[in-house]
């Protein structure tokens, strides 16, 4: 579902986060203003209800054309001048799209020092790391692939601020990929014979940086997937050769979102895969996670809230 916003509609909403934006000054992005950030949303998305069907239940994801943002940046690399300088348009607007097609925005103490908005793009020291602040080719994955299914992202939300390296965003539906796969396979990919490790932008040790787990999981008669390629290991032979043909069926994208500043992407963490290939250019977006039962501006700590090392596996 592609939903695109009239130039009057982003100019009229701009202005409207722009008052948000000088009531809240310096203070941080909380749940008063993701709340105020949903209550402007909610006057220019319509169809809320097709919306949430159509993640739950359809293809997975929603892009939005025509968000506004904060003004473009024209250096030629992003650094963190660009993040400090920027007003807070483009936060407000991902938050409050997120809020108001019904996902709470939540995030995790050990990732970006538990901030609400994550500022993706190639950091100096990290391009060689598979992940969001690398450059090299990012394999398909879902976020938190580790993690409970209760403190697991349940969407991604991703809004562009510049694409000069014309990076497209790969989402692949879990229901195209079993489509390709066996009953055998999906035996063997729904049992407890993986080791999920946390991403390296994940601060976590003493046991909970691994768990044991399946990558296929059925809920309600519903398929649902987590993994992360590059951090997904198999316990056995037979495991080993399942994932081999889940990862080359997961070779086979379902869709490319090509960015431009203004586009705003949300997708089901549960149903659907996302990576890109390698950056070689100017490349940033902001991203922020939703859940419809975390409470909005919630920071979770897993040191605290993960099952204890015990339960998780460990070598």
């Amino acid at each position: 579902m592609d939903i695109t916003f009239s130039k009057e509609e982003t100019n009229s909403w701009f202005n409207d986060l722009q008052d948000i934006a000088l009531k809240i000054g310096n203070n941080l992005l909380g749940k008063d203003e993701i709340e105020l950030a949903s209550e402007t949303a909610k006057k220019y998305i319509r169809d809320i209800n097709n919306i949430q069907n159509e993640i739950a239940h359809g293809k997975g994801y929603v892009l939005f054309r025509g968000c506004p943002i904060d003004s473009k940046k024209s250096s030629t690399t992003i650094n963190s001048d660009d993040v400090t300088n920027e007003t807070l348009i483009s936060a407000l607007t991902l938050l409050g799209i997120t809020m108001t097609i019904g996902f709470n925005p939540f995030s995790f103490l050990q990732e970006k020092e538990g901030a609400l908005v994550h500022q993706i793009f190639p950091t100096r020291g990290l391009t060689n790391s598979s992940s969001s602040n690398g450059r090299i080719e990012f394999k398909p994955h879902v976020d938190g692939a580790y993690l409970d299914r209760a403190i697991r992202p349940e969407t991604l939300s991703l809004i562009c601020m510049n694409n000069d390296a014309k990076t497209s965003t790969i989402l692949t539906s879990v229901d195209d990929i079993l489509n390709k796969l066996n009953g055998d396979d999906i035996s063997l990919l729904s049992s407890s014979e993986f080791i999920h490790i946390s991403p390296e932008t994940f601060g976590l040790k003493n046991g909970f940086e691994k768990t044991k787990s399946s990558i296929l999981d059925k809920l309600d008669g519903n398929w649902e997937v987590k993994i992360a390629i590059h951090n997904t290991e198999p316990c056995s032979p037979k495991s080993k050769w399942a994932l081999d043909k889940f990862i080359a069926a997961s070779n086979m994208p379902s869709t490319s979102i090509n960015w431009l500043p203004g586009d705003f992407v949300i997708f089901n963490n549960f149903r659907c895969l996302h990576g890109r290939s390698e950056i070689r250019g100017k490349r940033w977006l902001k991203r922020c996670y939703g859940s419809t039962h975390i409470l909005p501006g919630t920071v979770i700590d897993l040191h605290k809230i993960q099952k204890k090392p015990n339960s998780h596996y460990s070598q």
